[in-house]
């Protein structure tokens, strides 16, 4: 794995196969390395939430603090694949992948019948869908590994112009060029992986879960090739939180 040291844009780089020192905190279900998931990479292990059956809606499962972006940073490059077990049954309300400061901003959710979202919960509060392609041949079915991408650019003092763009297996589904994240000239802070099931209601229904491989945070695109096993489709045409 590479660490910041290793290259000046690259904040966090981990294949998976360990948490290459990212620390993680259990809270209703865990968080720990799970094998014979086969990710794209090929490493023996990936990261795995556990989902335990009557589990509050709302609530987290564990998380996975990574290290603090550079101070000042203004814009992040992120990249992972995820996967959830087959038969995987969301929550309807939101499914909740990463968090990041400044707004408490939820960095990924996956809404069943809308797709990804990006929510910054500060002075002005806003649902980012799919404004792209809104097709959802990542949501279902379940049991695939597919690639996350996305590109965050703070907004300037009080103007709407932070940036928000976002690829699911290479294909764009997401493009904001109007957000406003913050008021004033904060920097990018506290990026953890904080999964939570659902916004407030839908527990649990069976011990179901989540996985993830191939983490890169930084301040360029990583480039790279889509997920293997589920092609995408012909473009012709929320510490724990809340």
């Amino acid at each position: 794995f590479l660490l910041a040291s290793v290259h000046a844009a690259t904040w966090f780089s981990c294949d998976g196969n360990t948490f290459c020192g990212a620390s993680t905190v259990n809270y209703w279900g865990t968080v720990d390395l799970a094998s014979g998931q086969s990710p794209p990479n090929g490493v023996a292990n990936v990261w795995r939430w556990t989902f335990p059956l009557g589990m509050p809606g709302g609530q987290g499962v564990g998380n996975v603090w990574l290290p603090q972006p550079p101070d000042g940073a203004q814009e992040m490059w992120v990249q992972w694949y995820w996967k959830y077990s087959p038969g995987f049954i969301y929550n309807g309300i939101v499914n909740k992948h990463l968090y990041f400061y400044p707004s408490n901003t939820m960095g990924m959710g996956i809404i069943p019948d809308i797709g990804m979202n990006m929510l910054p919960q500060g002075p002005y509060m806003d649902n980012h869908w799919p404004n792209v392609n809104t097709s959802l041949w990542y949501v279902t079915p379940t049991g695939s590994w597919h690639k996350f991408k996305a590109y965050y650019k703070l907004n300037t003092g009080s103007t709407w112009n932070g940036i928000y763009r976002a690829w699911v297996d290479d294909v764009q589904v997401s493009n904001y060029t109007n957000v406003y994240y913050q008021d004033g000239t904060s920097a990018l802070s506290d990026v953890a992986f904080v999964v939570i099931y659902g916004g407030a209601s839908g527990d649990v229904p069976q011990t179901q879960y989540q996985y993830i491989s191939n983490v890169y945070f930084g301040s360029t695109d990583p480039g790279g090739s889509a997920a293997v096993d589920t092609p995408p489709p012909s473009i012709r045409l929320h510490i724990f939180r809340q």
